[in-house]
């Protein structure tokens, strides 16, 4: 009995809930999003400092000019040869030229603005995507757990029944076997406590109900052993034969015989 108790007890363990964690945010979104902040700032201090600079043109501030485009230059990356060399020959070439690079810059401009629009829309049907891939993917799960949990609660049941089934046989039968009723009685309690096993670990009370469950257990063995040590050390009484002169048991003496005189 002691054994089924601590296989019931050993089941406690295995039918707990998993906890899972929370999922961790998609690092790559987060990389775009910083991707993207930085990216404007830096155009807007350069556009802040072109516009300065043209200012100070204006006014006549020569120094502030250079000033202003250096540190619009900070933001930009090194000009490439070819760009270069196009841009000094449009210095000494037709004004019309300007007129023309202008133009070429604002659509330039333009199909950037319109990728990247294109771009954060993409992103963002891509994280509707994944949001309802992930929520399909926990209600999967939700049920899983819930098949997971029904089936050990039907195993839990059938082990249940079939020790109450065995408890009632062994108090009608038990004594046939040499089981006491108090046995069949006990292995009765442990179905009891088996079936509703299912329902203690739900319960808000489970860490309480271990704890007393084993509290009682413990206080049941070392009761036991306390009776049993007691049994051994007991001394035997003994009674001593005056006339005679020898030492018998009182156990075993005549005038202790409880049996009826024939």
């Amino acid at each position: 009995m002691r054994l089924a108790m601590v296989a019931v007890l050993a089941l406690f363990q295995t039918c707990q809930p998993q906890v899972k964690p929370d999922p961790q945010p998609e690092a790559q979104t987060q990389t775009t999003e910083v991707f993207g902040a930085k990216l404007d700032k830096a155009d807007s201090r350069v556009a802040s400092a072109v516009q300065v600079a043209r200012e100070a043109n204006t006014a006549g501030k020569p120094d502030k000019v250079e000033a202003e485009l250096s540190v619009a230059a900070a933001y930009l990356p090194n000009p490439q040869p070819g760009d270069l060399a196009y841009a000094r020959q449009r210095m000494a070439g037709d004004p019309k030229a300007y007129v023309e690079a202008v133009a070429y810059g604002q659509k330039l401009k333009a199909d950037l603005d319109s990728l990247w629009e294109k771009m954060e829309a993409q992103q963002k049907q891509s994280q509707a995507e994944i949001a309802v891939l992930k929520k399909h993917c926990d209600d999967k799960q939700i049920e899983l757990e819930a098949a997971r949990k029904e089936k050990g609660l039907l195993i839990l049941t059938g082990l249940g029944a079939g020790m109450i089934a065995l408890g009632v046989l062994l108090m009608a039968f038990g004594h046939w076997v040499g089981v006491g009723k108090l046995s069949a009685g006990l292995v009765v309690l442990g179905g009891v406590m088996t079936a509703a096993l299912p329902w203690v670990i739900e319960s808000s009370y489970f860490p309480w109900i271990i704890g007393v469950t084993l509290s009682i257990a413990a206080l049941q063995g070392l009761l036991a052993m306390g009776v049993k040590t007691y049994r051994w050390l007991k001394p035997v009484p003994v009674q001593v034969d005056v006339t005679a002169g020898a030492i018998v048991n009182q156990s075993n003496h005549p005038d202790n015989d409880s049996s009826p005189n024939i």
